[in-house]
């Protein structure tokens, strides 16, 4: 039998799937917690477009009800939760992000951080988005600030590994 951390993957892996309407080919998922603050956010690789879709455009483009599509969300929230104190329980140290690939096979890769994010969670999905994909999908001229706010970070040296896509194993 697994451990309980082990277990929360397993959970995690499932509400995703749940909560993607379409097949898919690859999921990229990013969770934080730190000060009681906490961001979850994902987004797949569609099988049918070959395109990326972030999870909170699922409701318009497929026409989910808002309800489940909440109630799915909160539940990966909490299972983010429970994953932390798990983790911090199992091998005695507390994680601050963490970010996982699933491929449709059930293949998964996961890689914690343990460095203070020092930007806001706007800038952090923003900055996240630009690293994974070279984009940033909003348009106009405070997504592009924020942006420049990371990328002149950037430009003095620091690395932020916790936004930088996974080493491919």
């Amino acid at each position: 039998m697994g451990t309980k951390v082990e277990s929360y993957y397993q959970q995690l892996a499932e509400l995703i799937v749940e909560t993607i309407p379409e097949e898919w080919i690859e999921v990229k998922f990013y969770g934080q917690e730190d000060e009681g603050h906490r961001k979850v956010f994902f987004y797949y690789l569609s099988k049918e477009t070959n395109e990326w879709v972030y999870n909170m455009t699922i409701p318009e483009k497929f026409q989910v009800s808002e309800e489940k599509f909440d109630a799915l969300k909160r539940e990966l929230s909490f299972c983010v939760g429970d994953l932390k104190i798990a983790y911090q329980e199992e091998f005695g140290e507390s994680w601050i992000s963490f970010q996982m690939v699933l491929q449709h096979t059930g293949k998964f890769n996961i890689a914690f951080y343990y460095e203070k994010n020092p930007f806001d969670p706007l800038l952090t999905q923003i900055a996240w988005q630009y690293e994974h994909f070279g984009s940033v999908s909003e348009e106009g001229s405070f997504y592009n600030d924020l942006l420049n706010e990371y990328l002149e970070e950037k430009e003095k040296g620091n690395r932020y590994p916790f936004l930088e896509p996974m080493k491919k194993e």
